[in-house]
């Protein structure tokens, strides 16, 4: 008798629970589908605005380094003056002067931007590109100016110390690079040993005959003519 009222009561329950499996496997599907749940598409910009930031930054470029042209030819022109550059070609030879392991870095830095300008400037070339490929460019030019101003202000810095640097002679400029095998002006040179006092010749004295000279002899009395003897 327990086993048949219990039949009924079994059968119920795997009912309730395929129902209850299909319900969540439908709310599943459906929450799948619905808008939010869905990735939100790229923006899409167009070729033009890549175009414009590209010019955008190398107007910026261009206009800071015609501001500062004037302090660091000044400089260059002045360092030139102290190293004692011959005019043809001292920009080169400034140049040469003020390269180290800091402004190497600068320029690998600046490059590196450049380049990544260039590249990201054509995503739109083949059709409208994903706007944060136009976020990125933007970055990266704000980037490479403030690189080239960190540049600047650092060749400033080492310019102003070339020229304010020890002092050569009394004009304050900086003797020139010794060529090899050449002796610097600045060096000092040995002492010159005592040369003895010169001799100074006096006038001769009635006494005393001229030094190198023959000596003359005192001039003798006449002798007494025959005529003008006188007799004891």
């Amino acid at each position: 008798m327990r086993t048949r009222a219990n039949a009924p009561r079994s059968g119920l329950v795997q009912r309730a629970q395929q129902a209850l499996r299909t319900l969540l496997a439908v709310a599943a599907a459906a929450t799948a589908s619905l808008p939010w749940a869905a990735p939100a598409a790229a923006e899409l910009c167009q070729e033009s605005e890549f175009a414009d930031a590209v010019d955008k930054a190398g107007s910026e470029l261009r206009a800071y380094n015609a501001s500062v042209w004037g302090q660091l030819s000044d400089r260059i022109v002045k360092l030139k003056t102290a190293k004692g550059w011959p005019e043809d070609d001292y920009q080169e030879l400034a140049a040469d002067h003020l390269q180290d392991k800091q402004m190497a870095d600068f320029d690998a830095k600046a490059n590196d931007l450049l380049t990544k300008v260039d590249t990201l400037g054509r995503a739109a070339e083949g059709g409208p590109a994903d706007c944060e490929k136009l976020d990125e460019l933007k970055a990266a030019s704000r980037e490479l100016l403030a690189v080239m101003q960190a540049k600047t202000a650092y060749t400033l810095a080492k310019l102003d110390g070339e020229i304010s640097g020890p002092k050569a002679g009394a004009s304050g400029a900086h003797p020139p690079a010794a060529k090899p095998g050449s002796v610097q002006t600045a060096e000092a040179k040995p002492a010159a040993p005592d040369r003895p006092a010169p001799v100074v010749n006096t006038p001769p004295s009635s006494k005393t005959a001229p030094v190198g000279s023959p000596a003359k002899s005192e001039p003798k009395p006449p002798k007494p003519s025959a005529g003008s003897q006188v007799a004891d």
